[in-house]
């Protein structure tokens, strides 16, 4: 186990290196969802007077539908109920 030209040990400078590059991940992210759901509502107005598309910004038909309905239950029923 060396030392770094600062005095701090390998792995406490390896630590700092990881936990930066994860809370950068989180931070990249939390950003691309923010922006994923923002875009539909900031831009729908200029696609709605320009192509004439209107973009809905609220749940998808899936979530509105009942529950046993919903994709995400769908696996675990198929999965739960035995050939």
């Amino acid at each position: 186990m060396g030392k770094t030209l600062d005095g701090t040990s390998d792995s406490g400078a390896a630590s700092v290196i990881v936990g930066d590059a994860g809370f950068r991940t989180l931070l990249g992210a939390l950003s691309g969802m923010a922006l994923l759901y923002a875009m539909p509502i900031v831009g729908q107005p200029m696609i709605e007077s320009r192509f004439w598309i209107l973009v809905p910004t609220g749940p998808s038909d899936d979530l509105r539908m009942d529950p046993a309905r919903r994709p995400g239950r769908r696996g675990f029923l198929v999965r739960s109920i035995p050939p």
